[in-house]
C-alpha cells in the first residue's frame, strides 16, 4: 500500500515513493496485498510510521543489489514467500547484504543450497571470509506470556465495562509467570472494584489506578484501560542465545575447512529480548580461542525506541568480538562499511524506563504494555472543536479523540501510531 501512507522524512534523497515501487517490483502487488498475513504482507497492508520505516529500510537494501546477484535474490524472495514460517531468516540475510560493504571488495551470495556459510569476501591480498547469516527470533515463552497477556486484557476490559470504569492495570513479578500465574490474575482482577487497589498474590504485584489523561476528559462513550506486565525471563530464555550461537559455530564449522588465509564470521541477528551481558563472555571465549575457528561474530539487535522527546526512531545495535587473526589477516586490504538506511546505529543496547512505577527492568525481561485512551474532545470560543493530543505517548499505548458532531460521538485516531512496536522483518 503506497497510496495514502506517509512518505515524509525518510530520507534526504526524496526517494520513498522509488523504493516503494522497487518492493512491489519484486514482491509482486497481488501477492502484498493478499489474505494469507505473511510477515511483509502485514507491514504492506498497515498504514503506520513503523510499518513504513521497515518497509523502507527492506527496499534500500534490496536497492543495492546489482543484476549479478538478482538470481540470488530471487531465490530469497521466493522462499520468503514459500516457508513464511523461516522469513525472518531470509530477511536477515538480505538486511545483512544490504548494511554491510566494503570499499574494494565485494561481498557475493553464497552458491544455491551452500551449507554453512551464506556470504563470501574474497580481499585484494588474496585472503577471504564465509559469513554465516543467522537470526534468533521471539521465544515460545514470548510468544505464549505475549498471548496469555492478550487475553487478560480482554478480560480487564470486559471488567471495567461491567464496572463502568477506567483504570490502568500494573502486574509485576520477580519470578517468571506461568500459566497457573495466569489463572490466578485472572480470578483475581475479576473481583476487584472500580476504584484504584493494590493486591499481592502468590508474590505478584496486582495494582490498579487512574489513567493519566492530561487536560482532556475522558470519553464517556468508550473504555479506556491500559494493562503492563512486567516478569523476569526463565534462564531457558537466557541460555538459548549461547545455544544457538554454539549450533552456528559448529555448522560452520562442518562445511569450512580450516585455512589460514580463510576467515570463518557469525553475524547474529537476535530478538530485543537478548541480554548482551549473557552472551558477552561466550563470544569473547569464542574469538579469543583458536580452537574454534570462528574470527568474528557480530551481533545486531534492532529495537523501535522513543528518544527523551518521546519521538520514535529504530536503533540498530552492533556489538562484535574479533580475533586478532582476523585483524592482522586484513591488515588494511580493505575496510567494512555498516551503513543502515533509517534510524541510528549504537554500540548500546536501549533502555527500558517504565515511569510511575519502582520496576527495576534487564533486557531480558519480559514485558507487554498495551493500552487504548479516549478523550473527550474541547470546545473552543469560536465553538469549534478540537483535539491536540492524539498518538502514542508510550508503545503499546494510543490515544484517540472523541468528537460529539451533529448529536452523535465520532472517533478519530492516527493512523501514523502503531499498535505495536514489535519488528516483523528487521
Amino acid at each position: 500500500m503506497i497510496k495514502g501512507r506517509d512518505l515524509s522524512d525518510l530520507s534526504e534523497n526524496d526517494d520513498a515513493s522509488y523504493i516503494f515501487e522497487l518492493i512491489v517490483s519484486h514482491f509482486n502487488e497481488n501477492y502484498l496485498n493478499g489474505k494469507s498475513r505473511h510477515r511483509i504482507q502485514q507491514l504492506w497492508q498497515r498504514p503506520d510510521r513503523l510499518a513504513t520505516v521497515e518497509l523502507y529500510t527492506l527496499g534500500k537494501c534490496l536497492e543495492k543489489f546489482s543484476d549479478e546477484n538478482l538470481a540470488w535474490l530471487k531465490g530469497t524472495i521466493k522462499r520468503i514467500r514459500n516457508e513464511p514460517e523461516k522469513a525472518h531468516g531470509f530477511f536477515t540475510e538480505i538486511l545483512y547484504y544490504g548494511f554491510f560493504g566494503l570499499y574494494k571488495s565485494k561481498i557475493l551470495p553464497a552458491q544455491k543450497k551452500q551449507p554453512g556459510y551464506d556470504f563470501s569476501v574474497l580481499y585484494p591480498n588474496n585472503t577471504s571470509q564465509l559469513i554465516s547469516v543467522k537470526n534468533i527470533d521471539i521465544s515460545d515463552y514470548h510468544k505464549q506470556t505475549n498471548a496469555r497477556c492478550v487475553r487478560l486484557r480482554r478480560l480487564w476490559i470486559n471488567h471495567l465495562k461491567s464496572k463502568r470504569s477506567n483504570l490502568e492495570l500494573h502486574i509485576s513479578s520477580t519470578t517468571p509467570l506461568t500459566e497457573n500465574d495466569f489463572d490466578t490474575i485472572e480470578k483475581t482482577i475479576k473481583h476487584l472494584g472500580a476504584t484504584p487497589s493494590s493486591a499481592n498474590v502468590k508474590g505478584i504485584q496486582i495494582h490498579t489506578r487512574p489513567i493519566f489523561h492530561s487536560v482532556y476528559d475522558l470519553a464517556p462513550t468508550h473504555t479506556s484501560d491500559i494493562v503492563f506486565v512486567q516478569c523476569p525471563s526463565p534462564d531457558s530464555e537466557k541460555n538459548r542465545y549461547k545455544n544457538r550461537l554454539k549450533d552456528a559455530v559448529a555448522n560452520i564449522k562442518k562445511h569450512s575447512n580450516p585455512d589460514n588465509s580463510v576467515s570463518r564470521i557469525i553475524f547474529l541477528r537476535t530478538h530485543v529480548s537478548a541480554d548482551y551481558e549473557h552472551i558477552s563472555e561466550y563470544a569473547k571465549n569464542i574469538t579469543e580461542d583458536p580452537n574454534h575457528g570462528i574470527d568474528a561474530i557480530i551481533f545486531y539487535q534492532p529495537s523501535y525506541v522513543r528518544d527523551h522527546l518521546n519521538n520514535s526512531l529504530l536503533n540498530h545495535l552492533f556489538k562484535i568480538e574479533v580475533s586478532h587473526k582476523l585483524a592482522h589477516q586484513m591488515n588494511g586490504s580493505d575496510w567494512f562499511k555498516v551503513t543502515p538506511p533509517i534510524g541510528a546505529a549504537s554500540v548500546n543496547q536501549s533502555n527500558t524506563i517504565i515511569e510511575g512505577g519502582d520496576y527495576s527492568i534487564t533486557p531480558s525481561d519480559f514485558i507487554f504494555q498495551e493500552g487504548d485512551i479516549y478523550q473527550l474532545a474541547k470546545k473552543d470560543v469560536d465553538g469549534s472543536l478540537y483535539n491536540y493530543d492524539m498518538g502514542s505517548p508510550a508503545p503499546g499505548i494510543r490515544k484517540h479523540a472523541v468528537f460529539f458532531v451533529n448529536g452523535g460521538y465520532r472517533t478519530f485516531e492516527l493512523k501514523s501510531s502503531p499498535k505495536s512496536d514489535n519488528l516483523l522483518i528487521i
